[in-house]
C-alpha cells in the first residue's frame, strides 16, 4: 500500500522510490526512513483542517460551494456597479442636454425620399 494525497496534490511516490534506490538501503532496517518522508510536515494550498462527522469529500464538496457562493456573490457586486454606472451616466447626458437647450433630432427617410436621394435629386418634402 503506498499513501497518497486524497487532493492528489502531493506525491510521496518519488520520495519514496529515491529511497528505495538508494545504494545503502535496507528493507528491514529503513521503517524509520519510511515514517520520515510520511510524516514530514508539508505546506499544501489545498490543505483543508479536517472537522469531526465530515468525510474528505464533504470537505471538498464544502470548500466547492463555499467558493461557487463567491463567485455569485462578487458578479452580483459587479452587476450592481454596472447597473449604477450606467444610470448615473443616463442622469448626467440628459442634465448636460437640458442645460445646453439640445434636443436630439432624428431624420426619418421614406421609401420615396430615399429613391429620390439615391437619383440624385433633392427630396420633396
Amino acid at each position: 500500500m503506498r499513501p497518497i494525497c486524497f487532493r492528489m496534490e502531493e506525491q510521496f511516490e518519488q520520495s519514496l522510490i529515491e529511497l528505495v534506490n538508494r545504494p545503502d538501503f535496507d528493507e528491514m532496517n529503513n521503517r524509520d526512513q519510511f515514517d520520515e518522508i510520511i510524516e514530514q510536515p508539508r505546506t499544501c494550498e489545498s490543505f483543508t483542517k479536517w472537522k469531526q462527522g465530515w468525510t474528505p469529500k464533504e470537505h471538498r464538496d464544502m470548500e466547492w460551494r463555499e467558493t461557487q457562493d463567491k463567485l455569485v456573490e462578487r458578479h452580483h457586486r459587479q452587476s450592481l456597479a454596472i447597473a449604477l454606472v450606467g444610470a448615473a451616466l443616463g442622469m448626467f447626458a440628459t442634465i448636460w442636454a437640458t442645460a445646453h437647450n439640445q434636443t436630439p433630432v432624428v431624420n426619418v427617410i421614406l421609401s420615396e425620399q430615399a429613391k429620390a436621394v439615391d437619383a440624385g435629386n433633392k427630396p420633396q418634402p
